[in-house]
């Protein structure tokens, strides 16, 4: 058990993750914002957004913050304690989202 600077292309994936959420976001939220019509948002569109900003937030911290690391004695592949706090805080959300749209 080890807390980690990431590095190299790690970093960097989570630099370009954090980006492309960030585009993402402002892209879905700006026109309800520059919105004439002030109507409010609705529940999916909230929902996503705040699963996309525990995402953006994740890929920050896991960007410039030491980030707890362990290896995993089956596979022996790194594993990233905080990817599974985003997952355990979000997949609530993200299957009640599902289900309420039926897919």
């Amino acid at each position: 058990d080890d807390f980690e600077y990431l590095d190299g292309i790690e970093k960097s994936a989570a630099i370009l993750t954090f980006v492309l959420l960030l585009i993402s976001n402002v892209s879905r939220i700006l026109p309800i914002i520059l919105s004439s019509r002030r109507r409010g948002f609705s529940g999916v569109i909230v929902g996503a957004i705040t699963v996309q900003t525990i995402a953006m937030l994740t890929d920050l911290f896991m960007a410039y913050l030491p980030t707890p690391v362990v290896i995993d004695p089956v596979t022996g592949g790194r594993v990233h304690l905080m990817r599974w706090a985003e997952w355990a805080s979000v997949c609530f959300i993200m299957t009640y989202m599902m289900e309420g749209v039926d897919v």
